[in-house]
């Protein structure tokens, strides 16, 4: 019985390695290896970047609540003058209607600013009133 063709040839398929070809081979291996190595390098610089901005970012945060008194009383003051300016136009406005002998303008007018500030005022004792907050952070444990 003769072996079949394919058994006896595969002996042959495997090419003797040339030379230049396991140099490429090698040096190859070799730029990858290096690639990785930079690759770990800028990873780590990076990094270390990330730390140092975090650093950065907390010293702005540590100066920005020192001033926040400072801020929030700017802001303050600059809410005062816009409600203040409200006032003087809204002033301005009922004294003109006044003026003109638009009492019923005025009388319906009157009412819808007294709508939206009961509505305003409501929704603002809402948010700071206790009723919706859990009551077990504020008592005190005795024990």
């Amino acid at each position: 019985m003769a072996n079949p063709p394919n058994r006896q040839n595969q002996g042959s398929n495997n090419l003797p390695i040339n030379e230049k070809v396991l140099a490429q081979m090698l040096e190859v291996q070799l730029l990858k290896a290096k690639n990785e190595s930079r690759e770990l390098e800028i990873r780590s610089k990076e990094i270390d970047h990330q730390a140092q901005y975090a650093n950065n970012s907390l010293k702005h945060q540590a100066e920005f609540l020192k001033n926040r008194p400072n801020e929030n009383r700017k802001t303050m003051t600059r809410f005062a003058y816009i409600v203040f300016a409200f006032v003087v136009l809204f002033v301005i406005m009922v004294s003109i209607c006044l003026y003109l002998n638009k009492e019923a303008f005025l009388i319906t007018l009157l009412k819808g600013f007294g709508y939206v500030i009961t509505t305003l005022g409501g929704y603002w004792a809402g948010k700071k009133s206790k009723h919706g907050k859990n009551s077990e952070s504020e008592t005190q444990d005795n024990s």
